[in-house]
């Protein structure tokens, strides 16, 4: 509710006002009003010291890191700067540098989720997880094209991580995106320079819950793995649903949105159960 309130205020600020970019950042600060309401607000570190401790005298940059420890407190600094991104890619819209910006947004999600390492040896370490996040933000800027999309895919998601008995907060999380997102659609004139922030955040509470659990970068595959296919089937089915449900009109997108995320869901929640998976 925070998070579609939050999106739904600076969309009607920015007609008030006949400012155009507050539509345009509504999508993303929507993602971080509701974010900041279920974990608080950011607290940033260099590796083991915090920023009120600070000691330039015992500073070793060889063995810090930017990102907090938890990967949940990393959601509400990248939305904050997927914000920030999403205002400079609206000024780069009719340009050619446009993709290259989405291209190093992805790579410095990646970058950010996977810790923000500073050093070699913590970059050698870490870059398989950066690759995955950083293609994984492109697969997801490739298979939304609207906010109605980011919406089914955090819907999706949320279900999911419940159905795979997650734990509470998650499914919360998921449900951030897909709200803010929700207050867009049918406004293409605020969506459009919207997106790119909501992809990020999507992508984002995708991947945080199974960097959370750890499993998957020791070669493991359990339920919040599975949970996190399930925007991903999710966005797929979508585009090959709403062509087929043209004879709905204007109800053929929310139709079809329900089906791709109930659908991707239970398609989750049953391999789960049916493999055993924990």
């Amino acid at each position: 509710m925070i998070a579609a309130l939050a999106s739904l205020g600076l969309i009607l600020a920015g007609r008030l006002l006949g400012t155009g970019w507050l539509g345009g950042i509504a999508g993303g600060s929507g993602v971080v009003a509701g974010w900041v309401a279920l974990t608080g607000p950011p607290r940033l570190g260099l590796g083991s010291f915090s920023l009120g401790s600070f000691n330039p005298g015992r500073f070793d940059l060889a063995a810090t890191s930017l990102a907090p420890h938890a990967p949940i407190g990393r959601l509400v600094p990248l939305a904050l700067a997927a914000v920030a991104a999403g205002l400079v890619l609206g000024l780069l819209a009719p340009r050619r540098g446009r993709l290259a910006a989405l291209l190093a947004l992805a790579a410095a999600c990646g970058w950010w989720l996977a810790g923000a390492p500073l050093a070699r040896a913590g970059l050698v370490m870490a870059w398989p997880a950066m690759l995955a996040i950083a293609l994984l933000a492109v697969l997801v800027q490739r298979l939304t094209p609207s906010a109605e999309a980011v919406s089914c895919g955090g819907a999706a998601l949320a279900a999911a991580l419940y159905l795979v008995h997650a734990p509470p907060l998650w499914p919360m999380l998921a449900l951030v995106p897909a709200a803010s997102a929700l207050a867009l659609v049918g406004l293409p004139a605020a969506a459009g320079p919207a997106l790119p922030a909501l992809t990020v955040d999507l992508a984002a509470i995708i991947a945080v819950p199974v960097l959370a659990e750890g499993r998957l970068a020791q070669g493991g595959f359990a339920a919040m793995e599975t949970a996190a296919l399930a925007p991903l089937l999710a966005l797929w089915l979508l585009a090959r649903i709403t062509p087929r449900l043209g004879f709905a009109g204007r109800l053929a997108g929310p139709a079809a949105a329900v089906l791709a995320a109930g659908g991707a869901a239970t398609a989750a929640g049953l391999a789960a159960a049916w493999s055993g998976l924990r």
